[in-house]
């Protein structure tokens, strides 16, 4: 038996005195505190200003297009937070929009997001402000499994996301001046498609991780600028102007990633103006792959570089770049062609690919394990990954499961931490799974023992 702290940690499923406060479309009679379905509040501002820190608001499907605030120094918000509460959906983005006011007047962003609250689960739609139309976060603010799109920055940054953290979530087709998708915010298995700024399509002075960023536009830097990226995937970004460039990046820092397909009338297809590369797929990218101020190390690109080390010009063979695999086939030469950059740094190198397998897998079969190029690590393993999460629901309290899919996971409960007991058997599912667990008013911790 393997065991998986769910979410890698401990869950704590109960708040000894947190409130779930609730807004539907369907209430039929609203009415402070919103404490049941019946009374949910029918405008989500009302809700969140209810709520005190700690607090969750659960908003029911539909589109909200009612509620206002304004803020020094932010602009206007369909729903502004203040407080560390999480906004979250009942049913996920798909379901659940908030819609600001792209074209109107007053302009509207979607969200403000305040010191440590969180949004979970919203599509936000047509969002306009000077910086962060989609979203305007405080440093500690966080987005996950969310839809941006469509949303403005009118001369400023941020089009989609200004600041916090993001995870999960999809960027399409916004705009700004710098940073169409997303400006000066943390990026986690995030996606980001059609977006368009003058400085940086996707997005400008960010860190990603595991990311895909595929078909934005700039004229400096179409998919990322002055941005640092860790296994991401970048391809058929385009530096849009006749003076553009760096179709894919200008300045910032690449390691594992996987640049490939994009293009620029002018210089740098690939990466442009003085970025660093290390471990780093660099091919096919129009009007150069790179420029002479880049430095690459453990890079597979053409031609090679004159300075750096560890380089090698060669065809990466993908599995099937035509459409789209851009994960390593077994003649790749790529496989055990990089550098674990993080222990020559003095870091821990417990890390993963894009896929969450573990870098370091011996590849090649020499006994040493290096690190692949590129944003995959060839012939790796996967352990069993479980992902847990405690909702207020219609249904009453519900804990949610997913994982590696047709896992067995034996799901054992505690009140503190030493004495532990069976609570159920499951197979994991890549989609969430509920189940109600009936112990009322304890706090409750969840670990998982993975067969």
């Amino acid at each position: 038996m393997r065991l998986a702290l769910l979410s890698g940690c401990l869950t704590v499923l109960t708040h000894l005195h947190a409130a779930t406060l609730y807004v539907s479309l369907l209430s039929t009679s609203p009415q402070p505190p919103y404490s049941s379905w019946d009374t949910a509040a029918h405008v989500v501002q009302d809700a969140v200003d209810a709520a005190q820190s700690g607090d969750t608001v659960l908003v029911g499907d539909g589109t909200y297009l009612v509620g206002q605030r304004w803020l020094a120094g932010a602009g206007w918000s369909r729903v502004e937070i203040t407080n560390a509460i999480v906004l979250r959906s009942v049913n996920g983005p798909q379901y659940t929009w908030i819609y600001g006011q792209k074209n109107g007047s007053p302009k509207m962003r979607c969200v403000y997001l305040g010191h440590h609250a969180v949004l979970d689960g919203f599509g936000l739609d047509a969002g306009s402000e000077f910086k962060g139309g989609g979203v305007m976060s405080e440093a500690t603010g966080v987005v996950t499994n969310c839809f941006i799109q469509r949303c403005y920055s009118g001369g400023s940054m941020g089009g989609g996301l200004l600041g916090g953290t993001a995870y999960s979530c999809r960027f399409y087709e916004n705009s700004a001046w710098y940073g169409g998708g997303a400006a000066r915010a943390t990026l986690h298995d995030c996606t980001f498609s059609g977006n368009s700024a003058t400085i940086g399509g996707g997005v400008w002075e960010s860190t990603l991780n595991n990311c895909v960023l595929t078909r934005n536009r700039s004229s400096s830097g179409g998919a990322a600028n002055e941005s640092t990226l860790t296994n991401c995937i970048l391809t058929e970004n385009e530096a849009d102007e006749q003076v553009g460039q760096g179709g894919a990046t200008v300045g910032g820092a690449l390691f594992n990633c996987t640049v490939t397909a994009n293009l620029t009338p002018l210089s740098g297809g690939g990466c442009c103006v003085g970025g660093t590369l290390i471990n780093c797929i660099v091919v096919g990218n129009t009007n150069g792959n790179y420029t002479a101020e880049s430095t690459l190390d453990y890079c597979l690109t053409h031609p090679l570089p004159t300075n750096g080390v560890g380089n090698i010009d060669a065809e990466p063979l993908f599995i099937d770049a035509a459409n789209h695999n851009h994960q390593l086939s077994a003649a790749s030469p790529c496989i055990d062609a990089g550098t674990n950059y993080l222990a020559a740094l003095g870091y821990a190198s417990d890390v993963s690919d894009i896929l969450g397998n573990f870098r370091g897998f011996d590849g090649d079969a020499d006994g040493k394990g290096d690190w692949d190029i590129g944003a995959f690590e060839y012939g790796s393993f996967k352990l069993p990954r479980f992902a847990s999460e405690a909702r207020a629901t219609q249904h009453g309290f519900q804990f949610f499961l997913s994982g590696e899919h047709g896992k067995q996971v034996t799901i054992e409960r505690s009140v503190d931490l030493v004495n532990w007991e069976p609570w159920v058997v499951v197979k994991a599912t890549t989609n969430s799974v509920p189940y109600a667990d009936p112990t009322p008013g304890v706090r409750m911790f969840y670990r998982g023992l993975v067969d």
